[in-house]
């Protein structure tokens, strides 16, 4: 799965430049930059949940206790958007405040970005893309299809636990 191509289809890099006031060019650079570091931090916290379907539902718990899909929908919608529920998230997947500082500026350095644009990105992305893994997941329980695609999408093993479910 191509997050950022899911991000530019469903208007996700629109909604962060507007809500931030920073060019869509210069968000979707940031964007591209900081999807990797994300993810890490979310295959970090499926593992420290105990890795395999039960650290994917850990992960989930977490999105949809300060959240659910409605965090996408939040960052997509058209008024100014306090970025608390990112900074939440991002507590929970990389710490306190100065850990995340340092990602943003660790980030804007790989990518020759702007440090204070990646750290006014950066909440917003997390609620978009646990808002989008939230909408999906829930969707896919819906249905009875599984949530392998998430397990890949976070290159987690099946060794933790059964696929059933996960």
């Amino acid at each position: 799965m191509d997050l950022l191509a899911v991000l530019r289809r469903s208007g996700g890099i629109d909604a962060v430049a507007r809500q931030i006031g920073v060019p869509p060019p210069q968000v979707a650079a940031g964007i591209d930059t900081l999807l990797p570091a994300l993810l890490a931090s979310l295959r970090s916290y499926a593992q420290q949940q105990g890795g395999g379907h039960v650290g994917i539902a850990g992960l989930l718990a977490m999105v949809n206790a300060l959240g659910n899909g409605q965090l996408a929908a939040d960052v997509m919608g058209p008024g100014p958007l306090a970025a608390d529920a990112g900074d939440a998230l991002l507590g929970q997947l990389v710490g306190l405040p100065e850990a995340r500082r340092r990602l943003a500026s660790d980030v804007a350095a790989i990518g020759g970005q702007d440090s204070a644009a990646i750290g006014h990105i950066l909440p917003l992305l997390a609620m978009l893309v646990c808002g989008y893994i939230s909408a999906r997941a829930e969707a896919d329980a819906a249905q009875g299809d599984s949530l392998a695609w998430l397990r890949d999408l976070l290159m987690l093993d099946d060794s933790q636990g059964p696929r059933s479910g996960g």
